[in-house]
Formats: C-alpha cells, sequence, structure tokens
C-alpha cells in the first residue's frame, strides 16, 4: 500500500519529459480534491494538478492531481503505454507514516466495479469502488461506493 502511495506522489510531482514544454497545470490553494463516500462521508485535501499528457518515470500520465501533504491524495490517469493502465485513487492520512488514521484505495478491488475518471476542462471527475487499508478504524477490507471530484485552479 504504501509504495503504491510513494509512487504516486513520485510519479505525480515529476514534470514532462519534453525539456521547455510546459504543459497545462495548475496548483494553489484553490485546487481542491474530494472523495464522497454512498455514505455521505467526505474527504478532502488541496492538490497540484497536471493536466495534459506527461511521461514520468517512463510512464505516460494523461492527468493527475496530487496532495504534498497529509491527507496524502493522489489521483492519477495513466495511459495505454503505462504499467498502470487506466485511473487509481488513493487517500492516505497518517502521522508518522507508522500509524495511519486513514487509508482508501481504488486499486485491486476484485469482483467490484472499476475506477473510471474524466476531464472537462479544469476538472476531474470518478467514481468506483474503494478498499479501506489497515488503518485505525480496524475496518481492513471494507469497500464503499465513492465519487470524485478534482476541482483544479487555472
Amino acid at each position: 500500500m504504501a509504495a503504491t502511495v510513494l509512487l504516486g506522489l513520485a510519479v505525480g510531482g515529476c514534470s514532462d519529459d519534453n525539456a521547455g514544454s510546459q504543459g497545462k497545470s495548475a496548483s494553489g490553494k484553490a485546487s481542491v480534491a474530494t472523495i464522497t463516500f454512498d455514505n455521505g462521508e467526505i474527504l478532502s485535501a488541496e492538490v497540484l494538478c497536471h493536466l495534459e499528457p506527461q511521461v514520468a518515470a517512463g510512464q505516460e500520465i494523461l492527468y493527475t492531481a496530487t496532495s504534498l501533504t497529509s491527507p496524502y491524495f493522489d489521483l492519477t490517469v495513466f495511459g495505454d503505454n503505462s504499467a498502470f493502465t487506466g485511473s487509481s485513487v488513493s487517500w492516505n492520512e497518517t502521522r508518522d507514516f507508522k500509524v495511519y488514521q486513514g487509508i482508501w484505495t481504488s486499486r485491486g478491488v476484485p469482483g467490484q466495479s472499476a475506477f473510471t475518471s474524466t476531464l472537462d476542462g479544469n476538472t476531474i471527475k470518478g467514481s468506483g469502488t474503494f478498499v479501506r487499508g489497515d488503518d485505525e478504524s480496524g475496518k481492513e477490507g471494507e469497500t464503499r461506493q465513492g465519487e470524485v471530484v478534482a476541482n483544479c485552479a487555472e
């Protein structure tokens, strides 16, 4: 789980391999991502967005929204020329990377709906099944349906 988050953070924070190329990116306090679960619970984090295709760490990334502080949120959409094709979301709230207050991921939920997302202007929207990781709740493996919206500042 932690390796997935760190990979997401590393990939999300990388720049375009095309030197001198400035993709459409958005950052700042106005960029916010939320996960809204089917039970009404809402998780929210400030994010940095990169909304145009890029290659980072050898992987094709179509667009991404990533936070840099706890809670660690990462929504990355990998292209067909990537080892991780498709959309993925992770949420990790931690004090010290040893004790997790909350962990949710959209990857690896057998038999459940895959997480899918779309980009419309500066807004990323997606939905699918999330699974809880080993956190303070003691409910590891719990699944929930959820929707994600990342409103990226221009």
